[in-house]
């Protein structure tokens, strides 16, 4: 079943930039309650936590995709680490799906030049006011799109 998932992701893959990565989730217990660890023996030195396994696996995703970016090469993902591990209540192993193109246009701060054409004299009252025309827009375009 593994191998079969595993082809469908590579298939899907050719068409974005999605990569896929083994995470081990470890619970902590504490005195103040449960929380996540999150390790990924392909990515040396990536790490993520959460509170609850829900956060953790959000977490996780943006921590594995946030890691790759940096990466020159990504590593193929060491998939035996799925069947070999013994999963328990404690720890265990799960393949997460990244998909780089878009969690780097959501995280990206790249800014681009758009002219936009305007009634003069609503240009000079904007430039009166102090206005500042690219605030103004990214707010205007943010509430179009429902975007906070």
């Amino acid at each position: 079943m593994v191998n079969e998932i595993l082809e469908k992701e590579k298939r899907s893959m050719k068409k974005t930039n999605k990569y896929l990565c083994i995470a081990k989730f470890i619970k902590i217990i504490e005195n103040e309650g449960e929380s996540y660890l999150v390790k990924f023996p392909d990515l040396a030195g990536c790490l993520a936590e959460g509170k609850t396994l829900v956060i953790a696996m959000e977490r996780a995703v943006e921590a594995c995709s946030n890691h790759m970016l940096l990466l020159e090469e990504i590593p193929k993902p060491n998939i035996s680490l799925l069947s070999s591990q013994a999963n328990n209540e404690k720890e265990f192993y799960t393949l997460l799906s990244v998909d780089l193109y878009e969690h780097e246009k959501r995280v990206s701060q790249k800014a681009v030049k758009k002219n936009v054409s305007l009634p003069s004299w609503l240009n000079e009252r904007a430039e009166e006011e102090g206005i500042n025309f690219s605030q103004v827009l990214q707010k205007g375009l943010k509430h179009e799109l429902k975007i906070s």
